[in-house]
């Protein structure tokens, strides 16, 4: 979709909104992670966290992907 060719400008808008959240969830899952120091009994919550914020990009990028092509589809129908 990003190199195939002409995307509406919606679309794009999008892609880059979701690639910036996935980045910054990925910078405070880092954070959450370092902050958190070793693994111990007291912070094993904090660590689950920043194993769920690690996954979280995923689902963010898969739902903008298929936004952007609902977008881009309906960009392309004129509506």
């Amino acid at each position: 979709m990003l190199t195939g060719g002409n995307i509406s400008p919606p679309a794009l808008f999008l892609m880059r909104l979701a690639l910036r959240l996935s980045c910054a969830i990925l910078a405070l899952a880092l954070l959450v992670q370092v902050r958190a120091g070793p693994l111990t009994a007291g912070n094993v919550y904090i660590h689950r966290l920043a194993a769920d914020l690690y996954r979280a990009p995923l689902g963010v990028l898969l739902a903008a992907f298929v936004g952007a092509l609902i977008v881009d589809a309906l960009m392309r129908d004129g509506r």
